[in-house]
């Protein structure tokens, strides 16, 4: 009896191995997704954005250490946090969100020296301080692109000081400078499969030098599952549009003179990720480093000079709840 019974046993538990080795295998993960943004009324969440732009002017060759003529950097940087509030969304999926600022620095440095560096956290005597707490609304189309900017005048009254004092908080509440800020790459808003291509044109803007239309590259590289939720990431590359590219652009003559003296490249790379269970952007990158090259005949010197230029711009945005 004991025999049977140890017989029964052992039956079972090799059953119950079976059965558990031959279980239904994990589900395979998602190949194709809808690539865009989703927004519910009363939705709230906080970011972080950082900006960076730097300007850099050299000599060389025979113009190296020449005693008439120097180069020179500036730079200039912003951090910060908010609010977002989702006050409604229309039938197009679009949404009006309220944004409040929370936290605030920047800086700004010309050939090294410190023009201004504000932190809200440390400096409460600012013109920018009263800043904080304040905000404006913005339209989110679900691409991700800001559409429309609205009621910036109450921020720009918080702003403390006179026309000197204000003048960088005002430059922060610039229409186009708050649409840049808040906004982020174009998603298709349609569903994408892994190693699938989308594209957007960017104009970026370099003052006297002129502007660069690039045409934005997007590939999404993979969808997984963390934490129990859908993640896309896409990685970014960016082109010269054909019209950028032949700098013969008659309404932008400052491109087309530049063209022409000078050699003119980029490098690029980007990434934007979404959550996709919760139709939230969760992060996205860019940097862009342009450089113009000139060459030419120095008088009475036999090697040419040289002139370098240079062009940084950096955006993060991240989502940090």
């Amino acid at each position: 009896m004991k025999s049977a019974i140890y017989v029964l046993s052992v039956g079972a538990i090799f059953m119950t191995l079976m059965v558990a080795g031959c279980g239904p295998e994990p589900s395979a993960q998602r190949q194709s997704a809808f690539i865009g943004l989703g927004f519910e009324v009363g939705q709230t969440e906080s970011y972080r954005v950082v900006t960076e732009n730097s300007r850099s002017l050299e000599f060389g060759g025979a113009l190296e250490g020449h005693e008439s003529i120097s180069g020179g950097t500036r730079a200039s940087s912003l951090e910060m946090e908010f609010d977002q509030e989702i006050q409604g969304v229309d039938n197009e999926g679009n949404a009006v969100a309220e944004i409040t600022i929370t936290t605030l620095k920047v800086r700004s440095e010309s050939d090294g020296d410190v023009v201004l560096d504000f932190d809200s956290a440390a400096d409460e005597q600012s013109p920018m301080a009263g800043l904080i707490g304040k905000g404006y609304t913005i339209k989110i189309a679900h691409t991700g692109e800001v559409v429309e900017v609205m009621d910036l005048d109450q921020a720009r009254r918080a702003i403390r000081g006179g026309p000197a004092k204000t003048r960088q908080g005002r430059a922060l509440l610039e229409t186009d400078a708050v649409k840049d800020r808040h906004g982020i790459s174009k998603l298709p808003a349609k569903n994408i499969a892994i190693g699938q291509d989308w594209s957007s044109v960017k104009n970026f803007s370099f003052d006297m030098m002129g502007t660069r239309n690039l045409e934005r590259i997007y590939t999404l590289r993979e969808i997984r599952t963390a934490n129990g939720e859908e993640i896309a990431v896409a990685d970014v590359t960016a082109i010269p549009t054909a019209r950028d590219a032949s700098m013969a652009d008659e309404d932008d003559p400052v491109m087309s003179f530049f063209g022409e003296m000078f050699d003119i490249s980029h490098e690029y790379e980007g990434s934007v990720k979404l959550n996709l269970t919760q139709g939230k952007l969760d992060a996205a990158s860019e940097k862009l480093i342009a450089n113009w090259v000139a060459a030419g005949p120095v008088h009475d010197q036999e090697e040419d000079g040289l002139l370098y230029m240079t062009s940084e711009v950096f955006k993060s945005i991240e989502r940090l709840k």
